[in-house]
């Protein structure tokens, strides 16, 4: 997707993060970090949840909102083929982190 955003100059910009702190995570604490994204009506939206590899609890929750801008500043609707990614299944993506 970021390919086909890229090819047609197109960027994601946040306009909007609500992030919930639940727990304390302190330095070098090991945690894992899960996505998921979807669309509404012209934004692209994600849930961001972060848990502790030793204590099994969340520590962390985000709501983030995007759009899709041109070079030139201009909110653009999403493409209908990357709608289509959306639709297909609901991505989800896990990053590791320390």
């Amino acid at each position: 997707m970021m390919e086909d955003l890229e090819r047609e100059k197109l960027y994601p910009v946040v306009i909007e993060v609500n992030v919930k702190y639940i727990k304390e995570l302190k330095l070098f604490d090991k945690f894992v970090i899960t996505s998921r994204y979807w669309i509404e009506n012209n934004y692209i939206v994600s849930d961001h949840k972060a848990v502790c590899s030793d204590r099994k609890s969340t520590m962390m929750k985000a709501k983030v909102k995007m759009l899709l801008v041109s070079e030139d500043r201009l909110v653009y609707d999403i493409p209908p083929h990357i709608k289509e990614v959306f639709l297909a299944e609901e991505p989800i993506i896990a990053h590791r982190g320390e």
